[in-house]
């Protein structure tokens, strides 16, 4: 015969993830996930034996929640448009609100727990800038890895501030200039070894002589941001 304690465990868990998403790990206790989950501390412990492992339950829970990634491009077609393509889905990815939320939650997570939820979420971010060192190779261009980490982390950085670092706060995707601007910006500073670039008033390709060979060609320092 089923426990009547059995039937409190997902509430137990949807009181826990509404209030770990919202306020974080640390300023949520035991006492209030069991006082709004209608039950005593005891039936808490009686299903999860610390915080830890409640929490470490909600992230599963979270990471099976999140949206199916999107088809990326990964056939040579007009680089610029795949490119806009590229930016736009992960854009959509970083700012969906249990995406945004999650990510903000790895950023303090309880002591000695486990960084698998880390790595997941590196290797969801990770899926997107393949795809775009992928398109980048097969036009030939130079460095493409270390331009495809430097466009992701661009183009992330076009989330308005509160995109990013809040829970709650609303999204706001960038414009389509923005976006236009930023690719731009990696063509001219990681041109084609083909010493090609487009021509920003018509498309046609005009010669370039400079080369991305150097660091004062990086757009940027540092690795892809995890939001």
């Amino acid at each position: 015969m089923r426990s009547p304690h059995s039937s409190r465990k997902p509430h137990i868990l949807a009181t826990a993830s509404a209030l770990f998403l919202e306020r974080g790990y640390t300023e949520v206790g035991m006492n209030e996930i069991a006082a709004l989950s209608g039950v005593t501390k005891k039936t808490v412990y009686l299903h999860f034996h610390s915080k830890e492992a409640l929490y470490s339950r909600v992230v599963k829970l979270w990471m099976s929640a999140l949206p199916q990634l999107p088809v990326l491009p990964n056939t040579k077609g007009e680089l610029k448009d795949d490119l806009a393509k590229t930016a736009q889905a992960l854009l959509r990815d970083a700012s969906d609100p249990l995406c945004r939320r999650f990510a903000i939650a790895l950023l303090n997570p309880p002591p000695g727990s486990s960084n698998k939820p880390l790595r997941f979420w590196l290797a969801r971010r990770a899926r997107f800038v393949r795809a775009i060192q992928s398109l980048l190779s097969m036009h030939d261009f130079a460095q493409p890895h270390l331009a495809a980490q430097q466009f992701a982390t661009l183009v992330l950085a076009l989330l308005d501030f509160p995109a990013r670092c809040n829970f709650l706060g609303p999204a706001h995707a960038p414009s389509q200039t923005a976006v236009d601007t930023t690719i731009n910006l990696l063509v001219r500073a990681y041109p084609p070894n083909s010493a090609h670039l487009p021509d920003q008033s018509d498309g046609r390709f005009i010669p370039r002589k400079t080369r991305a060979s150097c660091p004062r060609h990086s757009l940027t320092a540092g690795p892809t941001q995890v939001l």
